[in-house]
């Protein structure tokens, strides 16, 4: 790496710093607000860690049933769209003669 003026650096690692702060700050929000009992937009770290929050979601029984039925759709989903991309896949695998025929680049006949 060739040198680089001061200020440049100085300026590249202040943005840089910017850059790591925008993605870990909602970090830090979304590993302490569940065990706030205040939580709100901002970050602060809680001076007594609580599940309250927990608590209330699931004595929910409407909250726990939609819940499963997400968790239960986008899991079968998941389950049979990965299934059959690799069926395809595996069919196009062994139906194929190993030399591409409709393809715009092909080997040449002759050797190089």
């Amino acid at each position: 790496m060739k040198n680089t003026h001061p200020l440049m650096r100085i300026v590249l690692t202040l943005f840089t710093i910017l850059v790591a702060m925008f993605f870990v700050l909602p970090l830090l929000w979304f590993a302490f607000a569940p065990f706030n009992e205040q939580a709100t937009l901002g970050i602060a770290i809680p001076d007594r860690l609580s599940l309250a929050n927990f608590e209330t979601v699931f004595d929910n029984q409407l909250a726990i049933r939609a819940l499963i039925q997400n968790s239960m759709i986008i899991g079968v989903g998941s389950m049979i769209g990965t299934a059959l991309v690799a069926a395809l896949t595996a069919y196009g695998l062994s139906a194929g003669s190993g030399q591409p025929r409709h393809c715009a680049i092909r080997r040449s006949r002759t050797a190089i």
